[in-house]
């Protein structure tokens, strides 16, 4: 009866993106309520907007304590989105926005904890729904890998060992049989020659574990998935200020990003052979920890000097990459939060993307963008190969004087990747949010998922 129409022309509904507005029906129609939201600009509507737009629906329904909601697809009419990924869109935005972890509290939020039971697609063009219902399985699919791995990082460092991250990857070959799954344990990584690996490892009364997990789905490539596992970081014997050290349960992102990854990827069905290697452990100060001026050696059998403990993502990444490319990898993606430099150069808006072959970095690029993740790349310079130069060993873990934080940790991981074309991602300041943003609330936001999963959805 035109009350969206008089709603939006008397200036009370502007329709931006995020932007809603609630009309009670009165039993005009059967729902009690319907909620408009706000799209935003028409010319630069895509499935970003489509996602927000779900996702800002769902956050809404939830502060209303709705158990059903009713919705169109945002974008598969006037908007020119084809039905199948406006579909899966609007399953990610609405899933990711609906996620709370409620942890170990005794006493739950009844905001948070309130589930919406039924969400209805409603089309009325029947040719449609057979597209509908493959992107709303799809995207149900990336959706719960994205939670799976939010859940993980969330969880406090006790209850999230590498022990802990292992017996996660047995139970995803438990569920999805088409994933194999291999774990290393101290001897084994010893006895390979991992001997950055195991030089952040020692300080830890945890044991160390290299878990390597397998899809075969058939094709040329292997791809190796790498994800920096460190379940928590006190930065060793270089210990870290105690402020906000509590958040570094969320060191293990690209480990989890990985994990979780591979199970979408199986489940489905993509045919891509995938290799993902993810070293985890803890990074302690304790008797037997490295020390600032130790030499290591490694899988590769380059030697490295540690000038700083804290700079141990990359010592535990450069055997994972190593053991990758044995394991038969043809291309390389490393997920990790390696760097604070990253924060300060990109913030949360953008992860960074460095690597040795450009058509693989624009690939992941735009697998980033088509995913709704963001990245941005950064220079490898042959100069920064200068500043791990060491006198004792073959290359030093990073420098001192700080310059180009971001890029020394690539050009560090480079040195043992070869000439297989690989990809960096150093996801420091898009892993964890402060605050919620769109459809991913504060905590974790498993960074690094969605790209993967749509990186080997779009290769041949």
């Amino acid at each position: 009866s035109g009350w969206i129409t008089n709603t939006t022309s008397s200036g009370e509904f502007d329709g931006k993106v995020g932007s809603t507005v609630l009309l009670h029906s009165h039993e005009e129609i059967p729902a009690t309520r319907v909620l408009v939201v706000g799209l935003g600009e028409e010319a630069k509507f895509g499935l970003e907007a489509a996602r927000k737009a779900a996702g800002t629906a769902i956050q809404s329904a939830k502060k209303l304590k709705a158990k059903r909601v009713g919705t169109i697809l945002h974008g598969a009419g006037t908007g020119g989105i084809k039905p199948a990924e406006a579909a899966e869109a609007l399953a990610l935005g609405s899933i990711l926005a609906e996620y709370a972890y409620d942890g170990f509290t005794t006493k739950q939020d009844e905001d948070r904890s309130h589930k919406i039971l039924n969400l209805t697609v409603v089309e009325s063009d029947a040719k449609k729904i057979s597209d509908i219902n493959d992107g709303l399985e799809s995207g149900t699919v990336i959706a719960e890998a994205v939670n799976h791995a939010r859940d993980l990082i969330n969880s406090p460092s006790n209850r999230m060992t590498p022990d802990d991250m292992a017996t996660r990857a047995r139970a995803i070959t438990k569920e999805v049989s088409a994933v194999k799954c291999m774990i290393l344990g101290p001897k084994d990584i010893k006895e390979k020659g991992m001997g950055a690996f195991w030089s952040v490892a020692q300080g830890s009364k945890q044991e160390p574990r290299m878990i390597v997990l397998r899809y075969d789905g058939g094709g040329r490539e292997t791809y190796g998935l790498v994800g920096k596992g460190i379940t928590f970081d006190t930065g060793g014997i270089s210990i870290k200020p105690s402020k906000k050290m509590s958040e570094m349960k969320y060191d293990m992102s690209g480990a989890a990003a990985v994990m979780e990854a591979v199970r979408a990827i199986a489940k489905l069905k993509l045919k891509k052979r995938v290799v993902a290697v993810l070293p985890c452990t803890e990074n302690m100060p304790g008797g037997g920890a490295s020390k600032p001026g130790d030499v290591v050696g490694t899988f590769s059998g380059k030697t490295v000097e540690i000038i700083n403990t804290d700079a141990e993502g990359r010592l535990v990444l450069c055997d994972a990459l190593a053991y990758a490319k044995k394991l038969g990898a043809t291309k390389l993606v490393d997920l990790a939060t390696l760097t604070g430099a990253c924060v300060v150069a990109l913030g949360d808006a953008a992860f960074a993307v460095l690597g040795n072959n450009e058509k693989w970095i624009e690939a992941v690029l735009d697998a980033s963008e088509k995913s709704g993740e963001r990245g941005w790349q950064l220079p490898l310079y042959e100069e920064y190969e200068e500043y791990l130069k060491s006198d004792v060993a073959d290359i030093a873990n990073c420098t001192e004087h700080g310059k180009a934080g971001t890029a020394v940790g690539a050009t560090f991981l480079k040195e043992f990747v070869g000439n297989t074309a690989w990809a960096h991602l150093d996801i420091a300041g898009t892993a964890w949010k402060e605050k919620g943003d769109g459809y991913i609330g504060k905590g974790a936001t498993g960074s690094g998922v969605r790209t993967l999963i749509e990186l080997l959805r779009g290769r041949e």
